[in-house]
């Protein structure tokens, strides 16, 4: 007789908490100590705000790459300093051509958010709206890659829904 085995959720497949935890170590490895934190208040947030540990676990990456990019505690941060940090995200995360890349659009989404919530006390756009400082931080739209030939033809998507029977 086969013993029934607990179903994994989601985050057991991808070991979120594993993963959190080795970004906790190189944060606490690499970073001041005054950011690290404030990195963990920042993650308490999100934990009580009842975010996914996924969303966490990007989020902690993201402000670990962004921590180091800056190069000083987020206290000293000015908004001169945001636009020299997001100059540093499009000139490494973005595509070649310059535009926009998935990277690039999240590195600069966290940075908002995070920001917001250091300098306002809420992650919410639509409670406190953005502080000064990242205002002008612009999410650009980023370009679709699927192109015509990818799609499904339309004479395929007809004999598809032909033969289909929906029973309920």
């Amino acid at each position: 007789m086969l013993k029934s085995q607990p179903e994994k959720t989601i985050s057991d497949i991808y070991s979120y908490d594993k993963q959190i935890l080795g970004i906790c170590r190189r944060i606490e490895k690499d970073l001041p100590k005054n950011t690290v934190e404030l990195i963990y208040k920042y993650d308490r947030e999100m934990i009580n705000t009842s975010k996914a540990k996924g969303t966490r676990r990007k989020h902690l990456q993201t402000l670990y790459i962004l921590s180091k990019l800056v190069e000083k505690e987020w206290s000293l941060v000015t908004k001169d300093d945001i636009e020299i940090l997001v100059s540093k995200i499009m000139k490494q995360f973005a595509e070649s051509n310059g535009q926009e890349s998935n990277y690039s659009y999240d590195h600069k989404k966290v940075l908002k958010i995070f920001f917001r919530w250091f300098k306002l006390g809420s992650r919410d756009l639509n409670e406190v709206g953005d502080p000064e400082e990242t205002k002008k931080v612009k999410l650009g739209k980023i370009r679709d890659k699927i192109v015509r030939e990818d799609l499904i033809p339309s004479f395929c998507i007809r004999i598809i829904c032909k033969n289909c029977t929906c029973e309920n």
